[in-house]
C-alpha cells in the first residue's frame, strides 16, 4: 500500500471521528433541549373580599398561541362550586371577578381548558383566588391605610439524562390601600420566569387589579 493511500485513509478516519464528537456535543447541549410542547401560566389573586371586583390578566404560555379559553370546573375549599362570579375571556384568557356580593369566603380554584394548534389542553386548578371575609361589624378599618406585600418563589426540578432542568421563578408585589374606611384598592404585579420559555421570552409580566367599597359606610 503506497504512502498516499495510507494518508488518505487516515484523514478519512479522523474526519469521521471529528464529526461523531461534534454530533455528541450537540446532542448533549442541555441549554437548548426543551421537551415541553405547550403550557400556560397564570398569576393568582389573593386577598380579595366580597363586593370587590378584579381582573387576572391573560396567561403567559409556551408553544402555540392559546385560544378558545373556558372555565370547566370551580372548587371552593376543594369542593365543587357553581356560581357566576368568575368569567373568562375566550380569546385571551383573562379572568374577570365580579358579582361577589354575598359570595362564600374561602379558597377558590379554577380549572381552565383551551386550544392550541388545534389541540385541546386542560389545566387543573391552575388559577387560585383567596376570597377573604368581610370586615366584621363593629371593627373599623384604619383610614388611608397602605399595606405592601412582597413574595418570591423559586423552584428547581432536576432532570435526568439529556433533559433540561426545570427552573421557575415567581415574584409578586402587592399593594392594598384603604381610604376613609370605605374605598379599597388592591393592585398586584407579578414577574414569572422559566428556562422552559424560548429565547427572549423567558420572563413574563402580569397584573391584577381589584376595587371595592364597604356599602354600609
Amino acid at each position: 500500500m503506497n504512502q498516499v493511500s495510507i494518508k488518505s485513509k487516515l484523514l478519512l478516519f479522523l474526519s469521521i471521528v471529528s464529526f461523531s464528537l461534534m454530533a455528541l456535543t450537540a446532542c448533549d447541549d442541555t441549554e437548548t433541549t426543551d421537551d415541553t410542547s405547550f403550557a400556560i401560566y397564570y398569576t393568582g389573586m389573593t386577598d380579595i373580599g366580597p363586593s370587590m371586583t378584579g381582573v387576572i390578566s391573560s396567561p403567559s404560555y409556551i408553544g402555540g398561541k392559546p385560544y378558545d379559553f373556558e372555565i370547566i370546573r370551580t372548587t371552593l375549599n376543594d369542593e365543587s362550586y357553581s356560581g357566576n362570579s368568575f368569567e373568562i375571556d375566550k380569546e385571551n384568557g383573562s379572568i374577570t371577578i365580579s358579582q361577589t356580593s354575598g359570595i362564600p369566603v374561602g379558597h377558590y380554584k379554577l380549572t381552565i381548558k383551551c386550544l392550541s394548534n388545534g389541540k385541546t389542553h386542560e389545566f387543573k386548578d391552575i388559577v387560585e383566588i383567596n376570597m377573604m371575609k368581610p370586615v366584621p361589624e363593629g371593627i373599623a378599618v384604619e383610614p388611608n391605610k397602605l399595606k405592601v406585600d412582597y413574595l418570591y418563589n423559586y423552584y428547581l426540578g432536576e432532570a435526568t439524562g439529556n433533559s433540561q432542568d426545570a427552573k421557575f421563578m415567581n415574584t409578586v408585589l402587592k399593594l392594598n390601600f384603604v381610604n376613609n374606611d370605605k374605598y379599597i384598592a388592591d393592585v398586584s404585579a407579578g414577574v414569572m420566569g422559566s428556562n422552559k420559555f424560548r429565547g427572549n421570552n423567558r420572563y413574563a409580566t402580569s397584573y391584577a387589579l381589584g376595587l371595592g367599597w364597604i356599602i354600609s359606610e
